[in-house]
C-alpha cells in the first residue's frame, strides 16, 4: 500500500482586486514559497505600472492627457499599448483595451501612440494637437 499523495503547496495573494493562487508541487516547500513570492512581486509591479486607478501609474498618466499633450513611458507600457492596438485592428474593434472608451489610438510610424478620435468632454484632436505617448529610450523602473 502506497502513502497518500502529499498536498500541493498553495500560495495566495490579492492584487488587481482579485485573488491570485499558485500551486507549486515538489519536495521543497521553502523553495516553492520563494518562487511564489517572486511571482506575486511581479504581479504587484505590473499592477503598479498598468493600474488606471493609481494616479502615479503610466496608464493613468496617459488617460489624463489632453490633445496636444504627451508623456514618456517605459518600453513595457509602449509595447503593451502597441500590442493592444494591433489586436484591436485585427479583431475589427471587438477587442479594445482603451480606457477612454470613445477614443481609439494608432501607433504611428514615428513610434508614438497618438489619439486619433475625440473623447466626450475633450476638444477634438488635430494633426497639430493630438495626445501622444512616446516610448522611453530605456525602460523605466
Amino acid at each position: 500500500m502506497s502513502a497518500p499523495p502529499s498536498a500541493v503547496p498553495r500560495f495566495a495573494h490579492e492584487a488587481m482586486t482579485t485573488l491570485f493562487e499558485i500551486f507549486i508541487p515538489g519536495p521543497d516547500e521553502i523553495y516553492a514559497g520563494q518562487a511564489a513570492r517572486e511571482a506575486f512581486r511581479e504581479i504587484d509591479r505590473l499592477e503598479a505600472r498598468f493600474n488606471r486607478f493609481d494616479p502615479g501609474s503610466e496608464i493613468s498618466r496617459i488617460n489624463r492627457l489632453l490633445p496636444g499633450e504627451e508623456t514618456t513611458v517605459g518600453i513595457e507600457t509602449f509595447e503593451c499599448l502597441a500590442l493592444a492596438e494591433a489586436v484591436r485592428l485585427e479583431t475589427g474593434g471587438a477587442f479594445d483595451a482603451n480606457a477612454r472608451a470613445a477614443a481609439f489610438a494608432t501607433v504611428a510610424a514615428s513610434g508614438s501612440f497618438v489619439s486619433t478620435t475625440t473623447t466626450p468632454g475633450l476638444p477634438p484632436p488635430s494633426a497639430a494637437a493630438s495626445a501622444s505617448v512616446t516610448a522611453a529610450v530605456s525602460p523605466t523602473a
